[in-house]
C-alpha cells in the first residue's frame, strides 16, 4: 500500500513478506530498541501471534524506517515505531496515512490507542491525531 505525506512515499509491507535477510537486517534494528514501547516492545515482536500484524514501513528505495502494528479486522489499535535515524523526517505521518488508508477501505474504527510516557509521547500524540483526523473524514471516528 503506497502512500505520501508531502515528499514522503512509503509502503506498509507485511512482516511475512520479507525475505530472510531484510527481516535479519530489521530484527537486528529492532532488537536494541525493545525497552521503547509499541511494535517493537519484545512481547510484541517476537509474538507468533502478533507476526501477522506487523507491517515494515518502507521508502520507495525499499530502505525500511520502521515498523507497524494494526490489528485488523479491527477495531484497531494501531501502534508504530520509527527507526531513530529517520524520526523528524515525516516518515511516521506517512505510516499514519498508510494506516488510515487500509482502515478506511476496511471500514473498521479506531479501537483503543495507549501512548506510553517517554521521550517520543508528544510526536506520538501528534501522529495518532492525525490519524484521528484521516478517519473522522471518513466517518470511522466521531467527537
Amino acid at each position: 500500500m503506497n502512500l505520501t505525506h508531502h515528499d514522503k512515499i512509503v509502503v506498509l509491507v507485511p512482516i511475512s513478506a520479507l525475505d530472510e535477510i531484510r527481516h535479519a537486517a530489521l530484527d537486528a534494528r529492532v532488537v536494541p530498541c525493545y525497552e521503547e514501547e509499541g511494535p517493537t516492545n519484545q512481547s510484541c515482536w517476537k509474538s507468533p501471534a502478533a507476526q501477522k500484524h506487523l507491517y515494515a514501513i518502507e521508502r520507495q528505495d525499499r530502505e525500511i524506517v520502521g515498523v507497524v502494528y494494526l490489528n485488523l479486522p479491527g477495531p484497531a489499535s494501531p501502534g508504530w515505531w520509527i527507526d531513530p535515524a529517520y524520526r523528524e523526517c515525516k516518515f511516521g505521518a506517512a505510516a499514519v496515512d498508510a494506516i488510515a488508508k487500509m482502515m478506511i477501505e476496511r471500514r473498521v474504527a479506531l479501537g483503543q490507542v495507549i501512548i506510553n510516557p517517554g521521550p517520543h509521547s508528544d510526536a506520538s500524540r501528534a501522529l495518532l491525531c492525525h490519524l484521528k483526523v484521516q478517519l473522522r473524514k471518513a466517518g470511522l471516528v466521531t467527537g
